[in-house]
């Protein structure tokens, strides 16, 4: 047993002896920049692309070996414009494996890289050559592999869409990994600077993952992500952002599925502070088609107008992006000003076509409290049953709803046409109503006998109003009408309102 091991000693020390000798050798008397005009004209010929090499090409032996490259550009396809440039790349091989005539990459290290990606007008892309290279290698390539890690350092990327005239960049781009190989957890550290100005926003992202990837199923398993993102969006400043989830995609099978989303956000707009919140437990998407059970949304605002607090919930979400609905929509709203009060609660099933611009709520039920000093006996409810349509491709909305009113019975129907320039039309029937209620305490009293009143509205010159109002019995004053009707009309800033022929009792209100 001795003799044995004592030879099995001695061979693995000759064996790992030769293989050191062997790369000092080939160390020492190989210069790859024999093969630079080579590895250049190849390039060329192959992908028609100009690489430039403007550093020597390097073996390195300790501490792992492998080559290095310095200042290294390449051109845009059938262009001498720059596609790429790297200011430093290294590739490290693990020693051991070598003797098992097994070549494992132990690091690929990347600093200065700078990618310029573009998307014509016609769709196409200055990658689609490299792309379809890949795809070539992909169909004879095995998923037996593995990468000891990878490190980017102090990159960038950067897009531009020709087409929206977008530009996105991708700055001081910072990504570490663990081992990387097919079928095993991956780790991930990633931060850059995002900047766009399609729309207007720079952020500071740190990604923490782990990641699984199977070559053999398509697929990719994510977990334990977490997201945090300070910056500026749009006009919304000081803003922050935190999310965590996890996700699934089979791209063989076209299905992707999120679990345990959860995102928030936080900042400044127009002097107003605001958070909100998302919660989605899951989703599922096959192919063309999304469902998820519940989603919520918290949102609040705090500022000049007041504090704002809204509670959306979706339930039972289904369909696709051409058309989806969801069995419920609900939304829950509370607004403190100073000296009033306002609860609104709103329920219905929800309907919608992306592509068409339609969205529908077809069984509304609204329920409304607003309370305060200013307020007609410092409280007014409202319960209302009803549907809403909108159609934002013709610009149209409409809606009808009955219901009650502070001990008032109605019903109304009205349709908005042209959502920057709004034209109106809308008609109200009503069965009681005490107007002095609603009018200053100081004018309650005063008589209303003109038949016809004029108001100017220049402020509101774009708008055109066309309505009907119907009241079973009115008062006002001193005065109780029956059977009132009047006619609105607003256009080129004046409004009309024109009572028509009613019955007056003169009684008097007490």
């Amino acid at each position: 047993m001795k003799p044995l091991l004592k030879y099995s000693l001695w061979s693995a020390g000759v064996a790992i002896a030769l293989v050191v000798a062997a790369i000092i050798y080939i160390t020492t008397t190989f210069d790859p920049n024999n093969f630079k005009t080579h590895i250049i004209q190849l390039v060329k010929e192959k992908q028609q692309r100009t690489l430039k090499l403007d550093d020597d090409i390097r073996l390195v032996l300790f501490p792992q070996a492998g080559i290095e490259i310095n200042k290294a550009s390449l051109s845009e396809f059938q262009q001498d414009r720059q596609f790429m440039y790297i200011e430093n790349a290294r590739i490290s091989l693990a020693l051991l494996p070598l003797l098992s005539k097994k070549i494992i990459i132990d690091e690929i290290y990347l600093k200065g890289l700078k990618i310029n990606l573009i998307q014509f007008k016609n769709g196409k892309t200055n990658i689609d050559d490299l792309l379809n290279l890949i795809r070539s290698d992909d169909k004879q390539s095995s998923p037996d592999f593995e990468i000891g890690s990878l490190n980017i350092q102090e990159s960038q990327l950067s897009f531009f869409n020709e087409k929206t005239d977008g530009h996105y960049l991708l700055s001081k781009l910072n990504c570490s990994t663990s081992r990387i190989t097919n079928n095993s957890p991956i780790k991930i550290n990633y931060s850059s600077v995002i900047d766009s100005t399609k729309p207007k926003l720079k952020f500071v992202a740190q990604i923490t993952s782990t990641l699984t990837f199977d070559l053999l199923k398509n697929s990719i398993q994510i977990a334990e992500t977490t997201l945090h993102a300070t910056g500026t969006a749009f006009e919304a400043g000081n803003l922050e952002i935190f999310a965590k989830g996890k996700a699934h995609a089979n791209f063989e099978k076209q299905k992707f599925s999120t679990n345990d989303l959860t995102v928030t956000v936080s900042g400044e707009y127009n002097k107003n502070g605001f958070n909100a919140k998302l919660d989605m437990p899951e989703l599922n998407l096959t192919q063309n088609t999304f469902m998820a059970d519940r989603t919520t949304l918290t949102t609040r605002i705090n500022g000049p107008p007041g504090k704002i607090d809204t509670h959306l919930t979706m339930l039972d979400l289904f369909g696709n992006f051409q058309f989806f609905k969801g069995s419920t929509l609900q939304m829950k709203l509370d607004w403190e000003s100073p000296g009033q009060v306002m609860k609104l609660t709103l329920d219905s099933p929800v309907i919608c076509s992306p592509v068409q611009q339609l969205f529908s709520l077809p069984k509304l039920k609204i329920a409304a409290n607003v309370a305060g000093n200013l307020i007609p006996e410092k409280s007014i409810n409202a319960r209302l049953n009803g549907k809403m349509q909108a159609d934002g491709l013709h610009q149209v909305l409409q809606a009808n709803f009955k219901g009650d009113i502070q001990h008032s019975q109605f019903k109304t129907a009205f349709a908005i046409n042209g959502f920057q320039n709004p034209a109106i039309r809308f008609a109200m029937e009503i069965d009681q109503l005490d107007a002095n209620l609603y009018l200053p305490r100081d004018t309650a009293g005063k008589s209303t006998t003109t038949t016809e009143k004029t108001f100017d509205l220049s402020a509101m010159k774009n708008l055109k109003l066309d309505g009907k109002v119907r009241i079973g019995s009115l008062g006002i004053a001193n005065t109780q009408l029956s059977q009132v009707r009047l006619d609105i009309q607003a256009a080129n800033g004046q409004l009309n309102i024109i009572p028509l022929p009613a019955n007056s009792n003169n009684i008097p209100i007490n």
